[in-house]
């Protein structure tokens, strides 16, 4: 059990792991290797999300009235204001799709990208499994992460209308950068053999570390679209670091 903080202070605290993750990138260059994958599955499909959002932002482009009256002045801004509005909606959607298929493929190299963050900045080295241990593992970590990437799923869906209300982003990036964080976190959890019930139950008592840890990422997807190439790997690095910092309080190791 981790003691309660202020929300503002452990939101503040989350936020740095971005910039942890970037320096451990910078530190250990070696495993950014893990991120060759993640990057060319980005830069063969993003150009088909960008002409998917091109394509549906153009269809409901407004026909717009005559201006010719006072009113027709408020109609014409009106329209446009609906259709800004509309247009960021659907940027969103496509972008928060895009992402949680980037995920999905890139799943697997995150238990190694994890297990690499943890050698050199924790000094922790994976046993050797058996088949047989490894093929429980495999089994448990892929079923834990469907449960958990199906949950954020599930709240993005519920969360698309709030995004047409204004500053219903607010509450979207902090939801959804919670989740981020817990996908990147699940790994390391995985690794140290912590029950998924568990897992659940930590990252609820440091909601607040885990939205910050996770609001940075998503912010970037959403105004940095080429982002989204480094967005797992720098997921996982943050949500490991995180994990073992907060969760674990496992001391570093210097090389």
């Amino acid at each position: 059990m981790t003691p309660k903080n202020n929300a503002l202070s452990d939101f503040s605290l989350g936020f740095t792991y971005f910039f942890k993750a970037l320096g451990t990138v910078c530190k250990y260059p070696m495993i950014t290797m893990e991120m060759i994958i993640p990057i060319l599955i980005t830069v063969l499909i993003f150009p088909f999300v960008l002409m998917l959002i091109f394509m549906t932002i153009s269809d409901w482009a407004p026909q717009l009235p005559e201006i010719t009256t006072f009113w027709s002045y408020v109609l014409y801004y009106f329209y446009w204001l609906l259709y800004i509005l509309g247009s960021l909606g659907v940027v969103a959607t496509f972008l928060y799709f895009f992402s949680t298929i980037v995920l999905f493929i890139s799943a697997p190299m995150a238990d190694p990208l994890t297990s690499d963050v943890e050698k050199h900045v924790y000094g922790i080295k994976e046993p050797p499994l058996s088949w047989g241990e490894l093929a429980q593992y495999t089994k448990r970590t892929l079923w834990n992460s469907f449960k958990l990437n199906m949950r954020t799923l599930l709240f993005g869906l519920l969360l698309i209308p709030i995004g047409f209300i204004p500053f219903g982003f607010i509450l979207i990036v902090l939801v959804m950068g919670y989740f981020i964080a817990a996908n990147g976190a699940l790994p390391a959890a995985e690794h140290a053999q912590m029950p998924y019930e568990q897992f659940r139950l930590c990252n609820k008592e440091n909601r607040a570390f885990f939205c910050g840890v996770g609001t940075p990422l998503y912010i970037m997807t959403l105004f940095v679209p080429c982002f989204l190439c480094i967005f797992v790997p720098l997921m996982t690095i943050a949500g490991t670091l995180a994990f073992h910092d907060r969760i674990l309080k496992t001391p570093i190791v210097e090389e």
